[in-house]
């Protein structure tokens, strides 16, 4: 499970660009990073790839597209209160959301939860 097409001139996932001296075999090795770090409301795993960090770094950017994911995989879960982080990474793995630790999830659980109290 690859984040991108193995001959693109750049990761489609992360933005990083590939040199002109990078072989097939780096540019799927830098794929391979991608899936093992783990990138509508009807999300399945045959859906594209979604990748949350790039190669440097391993700060999450929640896009709004990452974060419709997560509150799918929340409301699947039976909400805010019932969901806990371990299960809201394995049903965001099963749509194909790629890159996500469980510490990414937690802390922006966390951080969901706090705005929802606030309100």
């Amino acid at each position: 499970r690859y984040c991108a097409a193995s001959l693109a001139s750049s990761c489609p996932a992360c933005g990083e660009a590939y040199s002109a001296d990078d072989s097939e075999y780096a540019r799927s090795k830098h794929q391979e990073a991608h899936a093992s770090r783990g990138s509508g409301p009807q999300y399945s795993s045959s859906s594209p790839p979604l990748c949350a960090t790039s190669m440097k770094e391993h700060r999450v950017q929640w896009t709004p597209e990452l974060c419709r994911r997560f509150n799918w995989a929340v409301e699947q879960l039976g909400g805010l209160t019932k969901a806990t982080p371990t299960a809201i990474l394995a049903a965001m793995q099963a749509i194909n959301v790629q890159g996500l630790t469980r510490q990414h999830v937690k802390s922006h659980l966390r951080d969901t939860r706090k705005k929802q109290q606030q309100q």
